[in-house]
């Protein structure tokens, strides 16, 4: 998955209906991320490769494709973004874990169900 060159602080905006999300706040000069599936299935697969990762400006977005079928499956994928320290992160999941380490600028969850463990923000 995409990795881009970026030492200062983005605006991270991320969207999953189900799995995991770990994101990364730590001194680095680049922003790496990775959208892998959590079971083996073919439309497993499929929803990782079809779910965008957009970098525009000082803002990075991570959705699934708008229209995929996978939003009303039992498909659970798991998000890991590393990024640079002071980062806000703005995570929207109906059902997964959420997990923020590091020091952020500002995080918020929108959540129905799943753990969430917020570092330092």
């Amino acid at each position: 998955m995409p990795t881009f060159a970026r030492s200062i602080p983005l605006s991270i905006k991320i969207s999953l209906p189900s799995g995991s999300v770990d994101v990364v706040a730590e001194e680095r000069n680049d922003v790496n991320v990775s959208v892998t599936p959590l079971g083996s299935s073919r439309q497993d697969r499929e929803a990782a490769e079809a779910t965008t990762v957009v970098l525009n400006g000082d803002e990075l977005k991570i959705e699934p494709t708008k229209g995929n079928s996978y939003l009303r499956s039992s498909v659970q994928l798991k998000i890991e973004v590393q990024t640079p320290l002071d980062s806000d992160v703005r995570i929207s999941v109906a059902s997964a874990t959420v997990k923020c380490t590091g020091r952020y600028g500002a995080v918020v969850v929108y959540s129905a169900s799943g753990d969430m463990e917020i570092e330092d923000a």
